[in-house]
């Protein structure tokens, strides 16, 4: 199953720091290495190599949990290009440069590892989070236990999927959520860990590699053989790309999107009226065979053990309905985490 991108913002707790001496000094520190702290930093930069007479060309400092390979990307590519297993340099940056989407200079080149690494004047702190500020000192504590001064501050540490109690790794930092199953070069350690029974958030291309391995269903035996319902939860762009890419790369498998209101993008301030929505997943239903669940909330993981007797779902595609109480007995052996989700 897949919990939809459905974010919150994560304020970090700030504190009072001590003091440190011989600490390194910044006109500009952005805490968080995503795609705002990208376009900041291609702007400031831009505006300095415009008017090249007028000031010197600040220094700045990025503090990012991402690793070294990952500097500011374009974020709306996790759920798109990267989910496509035919395109593994949208999701592994270890691959050209030039095809990873990378925030982009306002030349247009690539802001890859090269680029933070040889730019004057910027500094790209990863693999590294901010611990704490000081702001009558102007300081900022950093997670290798240094710190660095700043002249102006910009928090931008964007957020992180939401998602269901006992659902895959907790945290925020690609360490705490990836480490142990990608490498260094960012690839999968053991794919058998995404066939039955597994779930998945889509928020970074980390996500997105596991996504893709777990849609080429590759079992114990490493046969490619698992036909199960792929569940997605949420009602969002991100909730609607994933099941169309899902159900169109693998149309063997039977897609159902679990909505917690009537359609796609509604709700209280939905993007959608009923009429584009309706539109949309018409789309998804005819040509793939999508189907959907309306009005219900997601409150946790079937567990796979747990087996007895159960409402599930069934009906007209576009309006499923839950069904009498049927038995459900042991989960397969080859499940990983869960059976399915539980609704209310």
């Amino acid at each position: 199953s897949l919990h939809q991108h459905n974010a919150r913002i994560l304020p970090r707790t700030l504190t009072q720091s001590s003091i440190f001496h011989n600490m390194s000094s910044y006109d500009v520190v952005i805490i968080g290495g995503g795609v705002g702290a990208g376009y900041l930093v291609k702007e400031v930069l831009a505006k300095s190599e415009a008017n090249p007479n007028s000031s010197p060309i600040p220094t700045i400092a990025v503090v990012s949990s991402d690793p070294p390979l990952l500097p500011p990307m374009e974020r709306p590519a996790v759920s798109k290009g990267s989910m496509l297993a035919d395109k593994p340099f949208l999701r592994n940056p270890s691959g050209a440069a030039d095809k990873f989407p990378y925030v982009k200079t306002a030349a247009g080149d690539p802001m890859s590892p090269k680029f933070w690494e040889t730019t004057e004047n910027v500094t790209l702190l990863s693999s590294t989070t901010a611990t704490s500020i000081d702001f009558d000192a102007k300081s900022v504590a950093l997670s290798t236990g240094e710190a660095i001064t700043y002249g102006k501050l910009v928090l931008a540490t964007g957020s992180r999927a939401r998602v269901l109690d006992g659902c895959g790794a907790e945290g925020s930092t690609w360490d705490e959520l990836h480490s142990g199953d990608l490498d260094e070069q960012h690839e999968i350690t053991d794919k058998r860990k995404y066939g039955f029974g597994s779930t998945h958030t889509l928020n970074n291309v980390g996500d997105s590699e596991k996504l893709v391995t777990a849609m080429t269903r590759v079992e114990d035996d490493d046969q490619e053989t698992c036909y199960w319902p792929v569940v997605v939860v949420g009602g969002g762009f991100v909730a609607m790309e994933a099941a169309a890419v899902i159900a169109s790369k693998c149309d063997d498998l039977h897609v159902t999107v679990i909505l917690n209101n009537d359609h796609f993008m509604g709700g209280k301030g939905g993007v959608f009226d009923k009429e584009m929505s309706e539109f949309y997943e018409r789309q998804l239903s005819q040509r793939f065979g999508v189907r959907f669940a309306r009005n219900y909330t997601v409150t946790g993981l079937w567990d796979k053990e747990e087996s007895g007797k159960f409402c599930s779902l069934d009906g007209p595609a576009m309006d499923l309905k839950k069904t009498r109480e049927r038995q459900f007995d042991t989960c397969p052996k080859q499940f990983t985490e869960c059976r399915g989700v539980i609704l209310d």
